[in-house]
């Protein structure tokens, strides 16, 4: 299964799209992990890493979007949000043990993610490449 990284879901800079290929790489072995039944403390490991990454990648684009004023952000951080809310619960769900890593919701992360980053990220890419650009050549 996987969810593999491409260079399709690039948003051109440079800090962003190294985030990207991070959390493409936790839930990738986080899939890993669940494929190899491991025990569910060390799945709720890397659910917590995963979450800690989400939320820095979330706060490194949401403070992009403060700085150079990209007058979408506050719909953007509502999607962010939101699945930080899934997530977390998710995870606290499996280790309350009222639910198992299941191939669903593994999936579930996976696309959310694709899905964020091709559909809404892809959004803000080229304000924030030309605002970028034009803050370094004033």
């Amino acid at each position: 299964m996987g969810t593999p990284w491409n260079d399709a879901y690039r948003v051109r800079i440079d800090s962003l799209d190294r985030q990207h290929r991070k959390l493409f790489e936790l839930i990738n072995e986080l899939d890993a992990l669940d494929a190899q039944h491991t025990a569910p403390v060390v799945c709720g490991a890397k659910m917590t890493l995963l979450i800690r990454h989400l939320r820095e990648h979330f706060r490194t684009e949401e403070d992009l979007f403060a700085k150079y004023g990209y007058p979408e952000g506050a719909i953007h951080r509502r999607h962010h949000d939101s699945f930080v809310r899934n997530l977390t619960d998710f995870k606290e769900r499996v280790d309350g043990g009222s639910l198992t890593l299941s191939k669903e919701i593994r999936q579930f992360i996976g696309d959310w993610l694709v899905n964020h980053i091709v559909k809404i990220d892809m959004r803000y890419s080229p304000f924030l490449v030309e605002a970028m650009a034009a803050a370094r050549s004033a």
